[in-house]
């Protein structure tokens, strides 16, 4: 778990949030990637089983900090949702370097992804300044 040490002896560990997905998902973006993989389009592709969405990015963190995280994520109480992957899109057409699922579903994401601010702007983490796209990379 720990990223490296800085100086002073200070363990960090680099942060996000994200949703796992469900294994059905994960082989709809295998197969998916396998369809990319024959265009020969010069991408790196993620192991599927690695695949999720990152819904808040906190960067390299002092590791004595992951359990104040854990336990204000710990309090977003928020019932199961439905995910699906509408899609493949690319950042660019003609010469794609970055490929990812569109995710679909009822505004969950969003409304999650909310409550992750809410609760980690509380303790110190600066809100997210881009706009949530879940499926994307920004």
């Amino acid at each position: 778990m720990i990223y490296k040490r800085i100086p002073g002896g200070i363990e960090i560990v680099r942060l996000f949030v994200a949703i796992d997905l469900s294994p059905p998902i994960k082989e709809d973006m295998r197969e998916a990637q396998a369809a990319v993989k024959a265009t020969r389009a010069k991408v790196t592709l993620v192991d599927p089983s690695l695949i999720h969405i990152t819904l808040k990015f906190l960067g390299e963190v002092p590791e004595s900090r992951v359990a104040e995280v854990c336990g204000a994520l710990r309090e977003i109480k928020m019932d199961p949702f439905t995910i699906s992957v509408n899609g493949i899109s690319v950042n660019n057409s003609r010469n794609p370097r970055v490929v990812w699922g569109v995710i679909g579903d009822r505004g969950e994401c969003g409304s999650l992804f909310t409550r992750i601010e809410s609760a980690l702007s509380a303790i110190g983490f600066p809100r997210e300044t881009r706009r949530l796209y879940p499926g994307k990379k920004g």
